[in-house]
């Protein structure tokens, strides 16, 4: 709603709102392809993204002015905030910044993993269906994750 306002000047709508995030994205590059934001609260049944536009915003936040306070931001995985859980021992602990979300049928996370070979690496993993929430789409998502930290 601040872009919004800021670019179209007041009263910002949700619509105006979403507009103004497609924009931005398409501006850095990103594909938005497929992308709908309802709100901003990553909270909704109607916003969709698919991986690859999840990528692109995380490569974009990389290559940004920002990018430490960015990836400072999300948290580290066997460490803190809703990664605490995740690679609690082994060599995967702390080397993994990221977001988790779970919403009815689907499970996602995105973020960076620093790999044992030294390299970062920009991941988002979506899973959806019936099953996912009872600990077999995190399960699918944890071996995705410590495959890339393995590269």
């Amino acid at each position: 709603l601040s872009i919004a306002a800021r670019d179209g000047g007041p009263p910002a709508t949700l619509e105006r709102g979403a507009a103004a995030v497609v924009k931005w994205l398409q501006d850095a590059g990103v594909d938005t392809r497929g992308f709908v934001l309802e709100n901003g609260s990553g909270l909704s049944r109607t916003s969709r993204i698919s991986a690859a536009t999840m990528v692109g915003l995380l490569r974009h936040g990389w290559a940004g002015p920002y990018m430490p306070e960015f990836i400072a931001s999300l948290p580290l995985v066997g460490m803190d905030g809703t990664a605490r859980r995740h690679f609690v021992q082994g060599p995967e602990r702390g080397r993994m910044h990221l977001k988790s979300g779970h919403l009815g049928d689907v499970v996602g996370v995105g973020g960076y993993v620093l790999a044992e070979s030294g390299r970062m690496y920009a991941v988002s993993v979506l899973t959806q269906g019936p099953y996912v929430n009872n600990g077999g789409g995190q399960g699918f998502i944890n071996a995705v994750l410590a495959w890339t930290y393995r590269q």
